[in-house]
């Protein structure tokens, strides 16, 4: 099962709030692709479009994780689809084989169609190719493509990115360039700041004087005693 991507406008995100609406505006825009992909498979099924409409139900369930109903729906059909692709293309097969081989089956000739169209068929093709076998055979058919889907479904699919939103913070800062004859030739930036003055740099200094003020008077008082005491 191929997973789809859908590419969604990420707005500024700065706190908690802005990032859950973000989020919800994301999921409301894949919804209605998911609900548009369903509108549109449902259409190529009525236009005998079978693998354009199998490509959209599929896409339909992938983007409709987050809500229960909306995927399951798009599940169930995909399912139906995938059952009845299979089950036309074995029953057009076993009807193949019946007219390859009528000296030994000693059967009646059998509706079937060329495997170019096994993709592209209508209701009424699949009532023709099934028409000629017993309900019997037909409910086998069906059994046996329903196990084949439960079997491909059965293997695991490859995760699903998650899409994660940092809060943006600082500004942002576009380069561009003039066109240049070679368009694969490096752009190169030159950054230059320098340091502006702060305003706690005099109280700063201030306070680095008064302290070397201070040690020079502990030293000198320091010494002066001990001098005193040696004389």
């Amino acid at each position: 099962m191929t997973q789809d991507r859908v590419e969604v406008r990420r707005g500024r995100v700065t706190d908690l709030s802005s990032y859950m609406q973000s989020e919800q505006q994301n999921r409301m825009v894949q919804k209605q692709k998911a609900e548009g992909y369903l509108s549109e498979a449902n259409s190529l099924l009525e236009m005998g479009k079978q693998q354009e409409a199998r490509q959209a139900f599929s896409s339909a369930y992938n983007l409709s994780q987050f809500d229960d109903a909306l995927n399951e729906d798009a599940r169930v059909q995909l399912k139906n689809v995938r059952e009845e692709q299979a089950l036309f293309a074995l029953a057009n097969r076993r009807n193949v084989f019946m007219n390859d081989n009528r000296g030994v089956v000693q059967a009646n000739e059998q509706i079937a169609i060329d495997e170019s169209q096994l993709m592209n068929y209508t209701d009424k093709m699949v009532k023709d190719v099934l028409r000629g076998n017993s309900e019997e055979e037909n409910n086998t058919l069906r059994l046996l493509a329903a196990r084949l889907i439960d079997q491909q479904q059965a293997v695991p699919v490859s995760p699903m990115s998650i899409q994660t939103v940092l809060p943006q913070q600082g500004n942002v800062a576009t380069f561009s360039r003039s066109l240049q004859i070679n368009d694969r030739a490096d752009l190169i930036i030159e950054l230059r700041g320098e340091r502006t003055a702060s305003r706690a740099t005099g109280g700063n200094v201030m306070v680095v004087l008064l302290l070397a003020g201070l040690a020079l008077g502990v030293s000198f008082a320091s010494r002066s005693g001990e001098e005193g005491e040696g004389c």
